[in-house]
C-alpha cells in the first residue's frame, strides 16, 4: 500500500494533491501579505538609508566651511622680469596661516645634496678583504672582510631606516664590466653634506674620501732611501745642518687665513714634527710623506677652500720644493662627484640661505619651491586671497544641499497623473520635519551679525520654492572681494571679545551661541566662570566650560587681573548651525536618524520571524492534510481489495451452485 502515498486519486478518484496545492496557495496570501508589509518596510529603511547617505555627505562639506581658517584661501602668482619662465624657477603654494602679501626673489643657487663615489671595482660581488667601522652621518655600519660592494651598499641602507635614519642612500653603480662603483648620496639637500668617519684606512681603502692638496716637487733622501716621517732633519742628504735654523711656513690656511709661522730645526727634530707644525698651520689638513721622500698636505675639508703651502727654509741646502710655493690645488681622488651646496637666494633685497630648496620658514604660510637658478631674473610673488576658491567650496556646499533636497522632495512629491506618491516615504512626518528643520536653518537671519550680511539671500545664495539653492556668482564675487569678513561671518562660527587678554580656542557641539561674562577668580593656573561659579575648569592658561550654555567652550586668559575681565560673544553662521544640526539627525550614537532606521530595521527582522513561523505552520498543516488523503485512500484501496475478494468468492460459490 505504501506506494499509493505518491499517487492521488488512485484509490478515490479524488485528486487530493491538486486540492492541497489550491489550498497551499490560498493560505498563503496570508504570508504574502505580510510580505508585502515587509517589503513595504524594507523600501521605508532603502529610502531612508538614500536620504541618510545625502545628509552624511552634506555635513562633510559643511564642515569645510564651518571655521575662519576654512576662508582662509590663498592663491600665490609668480611672474618673471625676463623672459625666463617663472614655472622654471619658482613653485608657491600658500597654507591657511598666509596673509596678502608682494615679495621679489632672486635665485642664485640651489641647494644640492652631497654625492659621494668609491674607487672602481673589478666586481661587485667579490669579497673586499677590507674590515673595520664605517661611520655614516653617525651610524656604525661594521665592515668585515666577506662583505662585498653589493653587501656594504645593503649595510649602509640598513642603517637609513627607523625614526632616526643616516639620510645617506647607497647604490652600486656599474659603469662598465669591471668598473663597479660604490656611491652615496645625501637625501637632502645642503652644505653639512654626508659625513664619513670610524677607520681612516678603510674609507681610503674604498676611495670615499675626497684627496686633494699639494706636494713639493722635491723628493728628499736620507743615506739615499727616500726620507720618512721618523727621519731626522738634520740627516736629510745634502742638508748642511746648523743648530736652531728656521723653516718659515707661510700662506694660506684652508679658511683663508694668513699663515705666518716658524718651526726651529733642532738636533733631535724629525719630519714628523714638521708635519705636525705644518698640520697646526693650515686648518682643515693632513700633511704626510710620500713613498718618494715628497712633502704632501692633503686638504680635508668639504668643498672648495683657500689652501696654499709655501714652506722656506733659512738655509738653502734644504729644501722641499725647487721655489718653496707648493702651488695649486691637485686633485688626487675626487670622492665627491657632487658637492652639497646651500641655496642662495634674497627675498627684497636680503640675501638668504637655506639647506633646502623647499623653503617653509621664511614667509609665514607660504612655501617656496626653488626649481633653478638665474641671478638676473627677478621672480615677483604675490599672495592674494583665492576667491574662486572660495566661491567653488561654496558652490560645493550648495551642490551637496540641492542633491539632498531633490532626494527628499522625490519622496513628498505626489504624481497627480498616476495618482502615486513619490516614494515610500511620501507623508512621513519625520522626513517633512527633517526638511523644514533644514529649510529654516538656511532662511533664518544670523542673530549678532551685521543685518546687510545676516541671510544667504543677501550675499547672493538665493533659496528657491522647491527648497534648493541657487548662485548669483556676480554678487558673492563681489561681496567676497568687498566685505570678506562679513561673508566669512555669515558661514562660520566666530567670536569677538571685549578684553585684549581673552582668546577665543574651541567649542563642541553642547556650546551655545551667545554672550558671556567672563569671571575669573584667579590666575597661574587661571580660574573662573563663564556664566554661573562651577560651570568651568581652568588649566593653565585655558578656561573649559563644563555645564550649561558654555559647556565645551574654551577661551585663553593671559591677563592678570581677576574679576569681571570683559565678556566674549560666540556667534553661529549658517554652516556651522547646520553642521550641528546634521549632527543631531546622523550622527550613530545621538541621531535620531540612525535610531529610526534601527527601529525599521529590527520591524522587518519581526516580519522575517513572522513569515518563517506561518511558513512553518503552513507546510506542518499540508503535510497532516496530505497524511489524511493518503490515510483515506488506504483505507479505499483496502475495502477495495475486499469487495473485491468478497465477489469473487460469491461468484465462486454461485458457480458450485448453480
Amino acid at each position: 500500500m505504501s506506494g499509493l502515498i505518491g499517487f492521488s486519486g488512485i484509490a478515490s478518484g479524488v485528486d487530493w494533491r491538486n486540492i492541497i496545492d489550491q489550498l497551499r496557495q490560498l493560505e498563503y496570501k496570508k504570508i504574502e501579505l505580510v510580505q508585502t508589509q515587509q517589503q513595504a518596510a524594507q523600501d521605508r529603511l532603502s529610502a531612508w538609508q538614500s536620504i541618510n547617505t545625502k545628509l552624511l555627505s552634506l555635513k562633510t562639506v559643511v564642515g569645510k566651511i564651518n571655521e575662519p581658517a576654512d576662508f582662509n584661501l590663498f592663491s600665490p602668482t609668480v611672474s618673471s622680469s625676463t623672459s625666463r619662465d617663472p614655472e622654471d624657477l619658482l613653485s608657491v603654494t600658500a597654507g591657511t596661516d598666509a596673509s596678502r602679501g608682494t615679495y621679489d626673489i632672486v635665485i642664485n643657487s640651489l641647494a644640492v645634496a652631497h654625492k659621494l663615489s668609491s674607487e672602481s671595482f673589478a666586481s661587485d660581488t667579490t669579497a673586499l678583504g677590507l674590515s673595520g667601522d664605517l661611520i655614516v652621518n653617525g651610524k656604525t655600519v661594521t665592515v668585515s672582510t666577506t662583505d662585498t660592494l653589493s653587501s656594504l651598499r645593503d649595510k649602509i641602507n640598513a642603517v637609513n631606516t627607523g625614526d632616526d635614519p643616516s639620510q645617506v642612500t647607497a647604490s652600486v653603480v656599474h659603469y662598465t664590466t669591471t668598473d663597479h662603483r660604490l656611491i652615496l648620496t645625501s637625501d637632502v639637500e645642503g652644505a653639512a653634506g654626508i659625513s664619513l668617519s670610524g677607520d681612516t684606512a678603510l674609507i681610503d681603502a674604498l676611495g670615499l674620501r675626497d684627496i686633494r692638496g699639494v706636494t713639493g716637487d722635491i723628493a728628499n733622501t736620507t743615506s739615499g732611501a727616500p726620507i720618512t716621517s721618523a727621519t731626522r732633519i738634520r740627516y736629510i742628504d745634502g742638508y748642511d745642518y746648523d743648530n736652531n735654523e728656521k723653516i718659515f711656513l707661510t700662506g694660506t690656511s684652508t679658511s683663508g687665513a694668513a699663515v705666518n709661522t716658524q718651526f726651529t730645526i733642532s738636533n733631535l727634530i724629525t719630519v714628523g714634527d714638521l708635519l705636525t707644525a705644518i698640520n697646526n698651520a693650515y686648518g682643515d689638513v693632513t700633511a704626510e710623506v710620500t713613498a718618494e721622500g715628497k712633502i704632501r698636505v692633503l686638504d680635508t675639508e668639504t668643498g672648495d677652500t683657500e689652501l696654499h703651502v709655501v714652506i722656506t727654509c733659512e738655509d738653502p741646502t734644504l729644501k722641499f720644493d725647487t721655489d718653496n710655493d707648493f702651488g695649486p690645488i691637485t686633485a688626487y681622488h675626487e670622492a665627491s662627484i657632487q658637492f652639497g651646496a646651500d641655496a642662495s637666494f634674497t627675498l627684497d633685497g636680503v640675501g638668504v640661505t637655506r639647506s633646502s630648496n623647499t623653503i617653509d620658514d621664511l614667509i609665514t604660510g607660504v612655501t617656496l619651491n626653488l626649481k633653478g637658478a638665474d641671478p638676473e631674473t627677478t621672480l615677483t610673488v604675490k599672495v592674494n586671497r583665492d576667491y574662486e576658491g572660495l566661491e567653488e567650496q561654496i558652490t560645493e556646499f550648495v551642490t551637496a544641499y540641492n542633491e539632498l533636497m531633490d532626494t527628499i522632495n522625490e519622496q513628498l512629491t505626489y504624481d497627480t497623473a498616476t495618482q502615486s506618491p513619490g516614494g515610500p516615504l511620501f507623508g512621513d512626518s519625520t522626513l517633512r520635519a527633517l526638511r523644514s528643520s533644514l529649510l529654516k536653518t538656511i532662511v533664518n537671519q544670523v542673530p549678532g551679525l551685521d543685518e546687510d550680511f545676516s541671510t544667504l539671500g543677501l550675499v547672493g545664495i538665493n533659496l528657491g520654492s522647491d527648497g534648493k539653492l541657487t548662485i548669483d556668482s556676480d554678487t558673492l564675487q563681489g561681496y567676497l572681494e568687498t566685505n570678506f569678513e562679513d561673508v566669512k561671518n555669515l558661514f562660520v562660527a566666530s567670536s569677538t571679545s571685549t578684553n585684549g587678554n581673552l582668546t577665543y580656542i574651541d567649542h563642541n557641539y553642547n556650546t551655545q551661541a551667545g554672550t558671556y561674562n567672563i569671571n575669573i577668580t584667579g590666575v597661574s593656573p587661571v580660574a573662573g566662570y563663564f556664566s554661573a561659579p562651577g560651570d568651568a575648569s581652568g588649566s593653565g592658561e585655558y578656561l573649559t566650560g563644563i555645564s550649561g550654555n558654555a559647556q565645551g567652550l574654551v577661551v585663553r586668559y593671559s591677563g592678570v587681573a581677576t574679576g569681571s575681565i570683559g565678556s566674549m560673544t560666540i556667534t553661529f553662521g549658517v554652516a556651522e548651525l547646520l553642521e550641528r544640526s546634521l549632527y543631531q539627525i546622523t550622527d550613530s550614537t545621538y541621531g535620531y536618524l540612525p535610531d529610526k532606521q534601527e527601529a525599521i530595521q529590527e520591524t522587518i527582522n519581526d516580519y522575517n520571524e513572522t513569515i518563517a513561523t506561518m511558513e512553518a505552520r503552513l507546510e506542518k498543516k499540508m503535510e497532516e492534510l496530505e497524511a489524511r488523503f493518503v490515510a483515506m485512500e488506504i483505507a479505499l484501496s483496502s475495502m477495495q481489495s475486499l469487495s473485491s475478494w468478497l465477489s469473487g468468492q460469491i461468484n465462486s460459490m454461485n458457480s458450485i451452485w448453480a
